[in-house]
């Protein structure tokens, strides 16, 4: 069991196999402007199309998608504290499985969520 705190570094965090590769966990993590790393090893450029498989282990959801990373600035507090959040396009999905993958996230984002048993 394993519990994944949020922090202002990592905007997301779900399973997702690109098509043609092993399944495995990845942390969403902002590099700049431009980039989002995944577990060191791989690197997703902003506003370019992927096709993902994604995973919510909370609730066993599994859908696969092509989508589009984007990123948006969030102000939170007195302190003008930067948050990123990662938005997630996807072409394919109806409308009621892109709310639920928003608010998955979105509840990360917020601690509200405890991820457990990762692979």
């Amino acid at each position: 069991m394993m519990t994944i705190e949020p922090s202002i570094e990592t905007i997301g965090i779900v399973d997702i196999e690109l098509v043609g590769d092993d399944y495995h966990h990845m942390f969403i993590k902002r590099m700049d402007d431009k980039h989002l790393m995944v577990d060191s090893t791989r690197c997703f450029e902003l506003n370019q199309s992927y096709t993902f498989r994604f995973s919510l282990p909370v609730v066993d959801w599994i859908f696969e998608a092509q989508g589009v990373f984007t990123m948006q600035n969030e102000i939170k507090g007195s302190n003008d504290e930067k948050k990123f959040e990662l938005i997630i396009l996807l072409q394919n999905m109806d409308a009621q499985d892109q709310a639920k993958l928003h608010e998955f996230i979105q509840m990360y984002n917020e601690g509200k969520i405890e991820i457990k048993d990762i692979l």
